[in-house]
């Protein structure tokens, strides 16, 4: 079921990337919802309780059998991208937020004023 999560979100972020570089107005609106949900996601790693301790035991899961590692360091490696991915993710969504009218003005086919 991870895996294909995973590869729904891939996919996703496919997609929006793909429009946006067509410069489609609804790959902007995807791209919008996309990283607004993973700032909620983000956020609930913080505020829900026990959702570390999922996390890091997610963490675990994906090593290799026999992966020698400090719990200390894999701790300290999953709280830093987390508060990295905060400002990183609010970043991006506030560019696209705040923009947004520019890229909707781009994407309408120029206007021909000259009469033929």
């Amino acid at each position: 079921m991870k895996i294909f999560l995973q590869g729904l979100l891939g996919i996703v972020s496919l997609v929006a990337g793909i429009g946006i570089l067509r410069w489609r107005a609804k790959a902007h609106s995807l791209a919008v919802a996309m990283y607004a949900f993973g700032l909620i996601n983000l956020i609930s790693y913080f505020v829900v309780p026990g959702s570390f301790d999922r996390m890091r035991e997610l963490s675990h899961e994906m090593m290799p059998p026999g992966a020698v590692g400090s719990s200390s360091i894999n701790d300290s490696l999953l709280w830093f991208g987390m508060l990295m991915g905060l400002p990183g993710t609010c970043l991006i969504l506030w560019l696209l937020i705040s923009r947004r009218q520019a890229f909707l003005d781009a994407c309408e086919p120029p206007t021909s004023s000259s009469p033929l």
